[in-house]
């Protein structure tokens, strides 16, 4: 006899039924060895990896999963390890600015400084005299 895993996801207007055979043995041992509805854990699995192949967007993924609140998906994407601060677009784009200061400007500095909510704040060091000692000349 064989298990049968199903994935049963939602979309809008039509739902969509996948099944997946597993043999008894292997499903005892997934069953055992990770515990939990293999179905869920199935369906998880798939819309991790769709997700993370930028083929569902963060809206879309968390009504499949039939989660209430963004901070229920963090915790969702946390434990599949998937990043949550971006996308790969913006790793990128963040990579490139580290290449070096020879890339960057002082208008891109200004820039920086315009756009910042702390723009009262003095930046400038303070400057102590300091003590001269026995100097020879």
């Amino acid at each position: 006899m064989q298990w049968q895993v199903n994935l049963n996801i939602e979309l809008e207007p039509k739902a969509m039924n996948l099944t997946v055979e597993i043999p008894d043995e292997i499903a005892w041992r997934l069953s055992a060895q990770a515990g939990g509805d293999l179905s869920r854990r199935a369906t998880e699995a798939f819309l991790a990896e769709e997700y993370r192949q930028n083929r569902l967007t963060k809206q879309e993924l968390q009504q499949l999963l039939g989660m209430e609140t963004g901070y229920q998906l963090d915790g969702f994407l946390k434990a599949h390890d998937i990043c949550i601060d971006g996308t790969p677009q913006d790793f990128e784009r963040g990579r490139r600015g580290l290449e070096g200061p020879e890339k960057r400007t002082g208008a891109d500095l200004i820039a920086a400084i315009q756009r910042s909510p702390y723009r009262d704040l003095e930046i400038e060091p303070e400057r102590y005299r300091l003590p001269v000692r026995d100097v020879a000349l």
